[in-house]
């Protein structure tokens, strides 16, 4: 789901407009501003900002829309190779940060940006790992209700590989 701040710029006759000015062929713009609208509103921001707007036809057609994220970047080299890797390590990170869910015990990939805001104290290390201290933005995380005020402070487990 597209964040609020978005949908406000990127209203339906934006991105008509946005799509009547790609250079593109006229099929691929059939149904397109539909399908940006619906699926790929936060894939379209990222592209008007890399100045690559015209991409969305190729990401669309590769079914690489915001519902598939995160993207990885051998999938996006097969139709977009010139900006791969700061597609996918860099701005979809920057427009859809990660967030915590609770009871997922997941791997967090290393190119993925986690949404701290400072690390409260020092690490601590001992056998074979560092546990670290971090405040992470109350919205994303679902550990506490949004109502709680202030920021949430998560502790963080890192492996050291032997």
């Amino acid at each position: 789901m597209a964040p609020l701040s978005l949908t406000a710029i990127l209203t339906r006759p934006a991105i008509e407009k946005a799509v009547a000015e790609l250079n593109c062929e006229p099929q691929d713009r059939r149904e397109l501003a539909r399908a940006i609208e619906k699926d790929g509103m936060i894939t379209f921001a990222i592209l008007v900002w890399m100045h690559a707007e015209d991409a969305i036809v190729e990401f669309r057609r590769h079914r690489c829309l915001d519902d598939r994220w995160p993207l990885d970047k051998q999938t996006v080299r097969e139709f977009a190779p010139e900006f791969a890797t700061t597609f996918c390590n860099e701005f979809q990170w920057q427009f859809r940060p990660y967030s915590f869910k609770r009871n997922e015990d997941v791997r967090i990939q290393p190119t993925e940006i986690l949404p701290f805001i400072e690390e409260l104290e020092g690490q601590k290390t001992g056998g074979f790992g560092t546990v670290s201290r971090m405040i992470v933005y109350p919205s994303l995380q679902d550990f506490y209700p949004l109502t709680v005020i202030g920021p949430f402070h998560l502790y963080m487990y890192h492996f050291i590989r032997i």
